[in-house]
């Protein structure tokens, strides 16, 4: 553990690696191989998280909870990484406003609780919003997500305005053709997944963990704050840039490149050496 902060890597990386190695030495200790798991001992100790930072994942372990994850709610996890639906706007997410041609997909609604009921609701903010330049890679696995699993017409009421009953072919539903209920997702769906490849089920690593995957992958390549803002549904970039910031490209580095493709040319003007 120590080496590998020595090295740098972010302490939310460190507890996955961790989760993983730890789940290999239970699974020998279970087949005999070895007495006990070295990783249970006392004096492991692991990274502190910072609280006040959001968390966000690699690719790879994207890919290897969708993998883990019934074939039936695969496309949830890259709606989410790839495009930054937050879990109700997936829940809610309609085949009408999938735009398979222009790859873009609008978000116009959610499928949220209340009074332990479900419901329809604008998404977070009253607002909706478009991403575009949808991979893809992620509108072939719509598509074929479709084929199999055509999409199921559902009644709900609006919460607001009027608790007016609405039909929407939704794109992800149950096996009953019933829109996806939260808790029942993240208890038996979304939990399980993460366990079977080895990822701590905490509520650090529930389904918004993807939304945030999504907004670091932008930050971290260089998509402006205003950018991101947009496709989160963010009316405020500052909000974006608090909530993200260690996830900004290093600005320090990014102004050093600057400077030096600037003055790197011959003939930069040098200042002299002081005389005495």
């Amino acid at each position: 553990m120590r080496g590998l902060q020595r090295d740098g890597v972010a302490p939310s990386y460190i507890k996955t690696i961790f989760a993983n190695l730890s789940a290999v030495l239970n699974a020998a200790v279970d087949d005999d191989l070895i007495r006990r798991n070295p990783c249970n001992a006392g004096t492991v100790k692991l990274p502190r998280l910072d609280p006040s930072k959001v968390q966000a994942w690699e690719p790879e372990d994207v890919i290897a909870v969708q993998d883990a994850l019934p074939q039936r709610y695969r496309v949830m996890a890259l709606l989410g990484a790839q495009c930054g639906l937050r879990q109700g706007e997936i829940f809610g997410l309609g085949v009408e406003h999938v735009d398979f041609m222009r790859g873009k997909i609008h978000i116009c609604r959610q499928v949220k609780i209340v009074r332990n009921k479900q419901v329809f609701d604008l998404p977070k903010g009253g607002k909706s919003r478009v991403v575009d330049s949808v991979p893809d890679d992620l509108l072939m696995m719509l598509s074929r997500h479709l084929q199999r699993w055509p999409a199921a017409t559902v009644t709900l009421p609006w919460q607001k305005p009027g608790g007016r009953d609405d039909t929407v072919c939704l794109v992800l539903s149950t096996r009953e053709g019933t829109a996806l209920q939260r808790n029942y997702i993240n208890t038996h769906v979304w939990k399980v997944a993460l366990r079977e490849v080895g990822i701590e089920p905490d509520r650090h690593n529930m389904m918004h963990v993807l939304r945030h995957s999504f907004a670091a992958a932008l930050l971290a390549d260089g998509v402006s704050v205003q950018r991101v803002a947009v496709l989160l549904g963010h009316s405020d970039p500052g909000f974006t840039l608090r909530y993200y910031a260690h996830f900004v490209k290093s600005q320090e580095n990014q102004l050093k490149d600057v400077m030096r493709r600037l003055y790197r040319e011959e003939g930069t003007p040098t200042i002299a050496a002081p005389t005495a």
